[in-house]
């Protein structure tokens, strides 16, 4: 489910999602 989050997040959140992936 992170991948559409990933797609969603915008690529200045890309360090964050980062770390959103290993929460999730």
């Amino acid at each position: 489910m992170h991948l559409i989050q990933q797609k969603h997040h915008t690529p200045e959140l890309g360090t964050k999602r980062k770390q959103n992936c290993s929460k999730y």
